[in-house]
């Protein structure tokens, strides 16, 4: 199924850039659910601490920290810098 525009059919569907300095890294982005859009900021400590502020609900900025920190780890184990963008869509909000 092909995504058409930001918000998907069910799920939720998480949009993050990371600026171009770090560490620490700052991601901004955004959460969508099929009717509602949600601001993030992540930050990344050089400690690989995710910390997560928005206007998103707890359980989805739980859900963003959780994906952040294993992205940031498994380029950690590569030897790199963490991802540039991060697209990413769950199919439960819960």
């Amino acid at each position: 199924m092909p995504i058409i525009g930001d918000h998907p059919e069910v799920g939720i569907r998480f949009v993050l850039d990371r600026g171009p300095a770090g560490p620490p890294y700052l991601y901004e982005g955004a959460a969508f659910t099929p009717d509602q859009r949600f601001s993030l900021t992540i930050v990344v400590e050089t400690d690989g601490i995710v910390k997560v502020d928005g206007d998103a609900p707890q359980d989805v900025r739980e859900k963003a920290r959780l994906m952040v920190r294993t992205m940031v780890r498994h380029s950690q184990d590569e030897e790199g810098a963490p991802p540039r963008r991060i697209m990413r869509w769950r199919a439960s909000q819960t």
